[in-house]
C-alpha cells in the first residue's frame, strides 16, 4: 500500500490531480493474545531472543531460544523444562504478521552440548564494516561461571553461526541470569549483562570488530535494591541511551515489573529515569566536602579536596593521609579508588537532578555520596528508578519481592499490567500521522504458562508499544493491548 504524503494529498485535492510518491508502507497488526504461526502452520518456536529489521533484504529476522514441548508444573519454573535442551531457532518475516521457518538450529554447536549446557536470549547484529553478522548469546559456559560472555559469527544473517574460538573476557564480573548485546550508531559494540557478587548490571565496551572487550566497562546501577532484576532492552532516543530492566519471575505466571535508567552515553554516568544534564562548566573540586554514607562505606567525615593547576587531577586529605584522584570534565566521572566497588562516581548538583558540581554519587556503594561544604545534599534513592508496569489493578508492586510482587499472599499471582517478564526491546520503523518514517520501540517479553494447550514452547509473547513524555524523554506508564496496528515503513533511515 502506498502512502502519498501530506503535500502530496493536499495538491489532489487543490488542483484535481492524481499523484504517488514511491514510498512502500503497510498497516499491520499486532497480537499479543495468541502466538503467531510460520508458513507451515507451525506455532512460532523462538523465545526472549530478539527481532531484527535487516534494511537491505526488507525482512525482519526473529532469533530466539526453542523450548521443548514440555509442560511447567505451577506458578513457575521447573526444571529441566526450558533449561535443556535448547537450540536457537530463525524465522523471517516482511511485514511483522507472515513468518517463514527458516532454522530450528542456526548455532549448530548448540545441540552438541545443550543436555548439560543452558542456552537463551540470542541477540544479532551486523558489524558495519566488516559485514559479519554477530551472535551473543547467554550459556551457562560463562553465566554464574566465569566472567565472559559468548559470542558467534557468520556470513549471513541466515546463519549458520559459528563460536569465536574463545568467549569474550569481562571486567565487571561474572554474569549472572542475563545479558545483551548493544550496537550505537557509529558501530561501536557493547554487551550488557549483570552479576552476582557483587551485584549490578554493568556495560563493557568491545573492540573495533567486535570480538574481544576493551576492558572499558561502567556500572550501569548498583544492585542490592533490585538484586533480581534481569533481562530489557537498551536502545537510543534523540541524545538519550535508555535501560530497561525488570523482576526475574523465572517462568512465572505473572510477568514481571520495569524499570528504566538513562545516560547521555552508553559507558555513562547513568541515572535512574531521566539523567540530569552534565556540569556545562569545569568542575574544580577545591574546598572541604562531607562524605555521608552507609553500606560499609565511611560516613559522616569532613576533608579536604586540593585541585592542581591546569590538571584534573586532585588530592584528597582526611585524618587518615592522602590519596589521588582525578576527574574527566567530559563526562563528569570522578575518580578515587574507595575501599570497594566501580570506584568511580559521577558529579551532579546538590539535589542530583541537574547540572552542578556540588555532590559525587558513588557507584561502588548504594548510599555514598561526598557534598561540598555549605550544601545540603540528599543520598541517593535507587527506587527512584521509575515502575512502569504496574499491577493490573493499578497499584504499585511490593518491592523487593520476587513471587508476584502484586498479591504475594496470593497462590497463582495477580499478574501486572502487561503479564510478562520482559527479555529485550524492537525498534520498527513506522510511518507518523504525517507522513513522516520514525522508530516505534516495542517492549519485548515472555508470556509464561499462556499456551492453552500447556506447551512451553508454545507460550505467547508480549510485544507493547512504549510511548514517551515529549518533554522529558521519560518512559511512560505502559498499558498492555490485547491488539495493535502500526503503519510499516520500509525505507533505510536514521535512527531517531
Amino acid at each position: 500500500m502506498g502512502n502519498m504524503g501530506p503535500i502530496c494529498r493536499i495538491l489532489s485535492l487543490v488542483l484535481l490531480i492524481s499523484c504517488s510518491i514511491p514510498i512502500r508502507s503497510l498497516p499491520i497488526t499486532i497480537y499479543n493474545d495468541r502466538p503467531r504461526y510460520d508458513n507451515n502452520q507451525n506455532i512460532v518456536n523462538a523465545h526472549d531472543g530478539s527481532v531484527v529489521f535487516e534494511k537491505v533484504l526488507k525482512l525482519y529476522f526473529l532469533y530466539g531460544t526453542v523450548y521443548e514441548n514440555c509442560t511447567q508444573h505451577g506458578t513457575q519454573c521447573t526444571a529441566p523444562c526450558g533449561y535443556n535442551p535448547n537450540t536457537f531457532a530463525l524465522y523471517t518475516s516482511p511485514d511483522l504478521e507472515n513468518w517463514t521457518f527458516v532454522s530450528d538450529n542456526i548455532l549448530p554447536s548448540a545441540s552438541v552440548d545443550n543436555k548439560i549446557v543452558n542456552y537463551w536470549m540470542p541477540v544479532v547484529a551486523r558489524h558495519p564494516t566488516s559485514g559479519l553478522y554477530f551472535m551473543q548469546y547467554w550459556s551457562s559456559r560463562c553465566g554464574f561461571t566465569k566472567p565472559c560472555a559468548d559470542m558467534a559469527t557468520s556470513s549471513s544473517p541466515y546463519g549458520p553461526f559459528t563460536n569465536l574460538p574463545n568467549p569474550i573476557p569481562l571486567h565487571g564480573g561474572i554474569p549472572s541470569s542475563q545479558m545483551g548485546f548493544f550496537v550505537d550508531d557509529d558501530g561501536k559494540g557493547y554487551i550488557k549483562y549483570n552479576t552476582g557478587d557483587p551485584q549490578h548490571h554493568a556495560i563493557e565496551l568491545l573492540t573495533d570488530d567486535w570480538t574481544t572487550s576493551t576492558g572499558q566497562w561502567a556500572i550501569l546501577f548498583w544492585k542490592p535494591s533490585f538484586a533480581w532484576m534481569e533481562g530489557g532492552g537498551m536502545f537510543k532516543r534523540n541524545k538519550l541511551y535508555y535501560y530497561m530492566t525488570g523482576t526475574d519471575c523465572c517462568f512465572c505466571t505473572w510477568g514481571g515489573d520495569a524499570r528504566f535508567w538513562t545516560s547521555y552515553a552508553p559507558l555513562g554516568p547513568w541515572h535512574p529515569g531521566v539523567a540530569p544534564p552534565l556540569p556545562t562548566e569545569t568542575c574544580n573540586l577545591s574546598g572541604n566536602w562531607t562524605s555521608q554514607g552507609s553500606s560499609g562505606a565511611p560516613g559522616n567525615e569532613s576533608f579536604t579536596i586540593k585541585q592542581a593547576s591546569n590538571s584534573n587531577n586532585f588530592t584528597f586529605t582526611d585524618a587518615n593521609g592522602s590519596a589521588e584522584g582525578w576527574i574527566d570534565q567530559t563526562t563528569g566521572y570522578v575518580t578515587f579508588p574507595p575501599s570497594a566497588g566501580d570506584q568511580r562516581g559521577v558529579m551532579t548538583s546538590a539535589d542530583g537532578k541537574s547540572a552542578g558540581c556540588d555532590k559525587i554519587r558513588w557507584f561502588g556503594y548504594e548510599s555514598f555520596i561526598w557534598c561540598r561544604e555549605g550544601m545540603v545534599c540528599n543520598l541517593p534513592n535507587y527506587t527512584d528508578a521509575p515502575e512502569l508496569n504496574y499491577c493490573a489493578d493499578g497499584s504499585l508492586p511490593h518491592e523487593n519481592i520476587r513471587v508476584n510482587p502484586c498479591d504475594p499472599n496470593e497462590q497463582y499471582g495477580t499478574n501486572f499490567t502487561v503479564p510478562a517478564q520482559q527479555f529485550n526491546v524492537i525498534s520498527v520503523p513506522v510511518y507518523d500521522d504525517m507522513g513522516n518514517t520514525e522508530i516505534t520501540i516495542l517492549y519485548y517479553g515472555e508470556r509464561a504458562n499462556s499456551a492453552p494447550d500447556g506447551l512451553f514452547s508454545h507460550n505467547y509473547q508480549a510485544w507493547v508499544p512504549l510511548t514517551f513524555d515529549n518533554t522529558t524523554g521519560a518512559i511512560e506508564r505502559l498499558t498492555f493491548p490485547d491488539s495493535f496496528q502500526l503503519n510499516l515503513s520500509y525505507e533505510e533511515v536514521n535512527k531517531k
